[in-house]
């Protein structure tokens, strides 16, 4: 994964198990985490829009193994 999408993947799971070691419901934490996966989803998708891809590497690259690790966690917490 380039060092862009590896920071914000980073970032990402760092937001989420600090939401878990709150103090909040379950339901809560589960919604929170769903909505902190939502803006991670969002900011890779304008990354990918805004940059463009060097090559058809790149792109599929992106749709196999990068979209993935972030959209996993949306499924998860739906």
């Amino acid at each position: 994964m380039e060092k862009k999408y590896q920071l914000l993947y980073k970032k990402m799971l760092t937001e989420i198990g600090k939401c878990w070691q709150s103090e909040k419901p379950d339901k809560d934490k589960a919604e929170d985490c769903f909505w902190i996966a939502h803006h991670y989803c969002d900011c890779i998708k304008k990354i990918a829009r805004k940059e463009g891809f060097s090559g058809n590497d790149n792109e599929i690259n992106f749709f196999r193994n990068v979209k993935p690790q972030f959209v996993c966690f949306l499924d998860y917490y739906v």
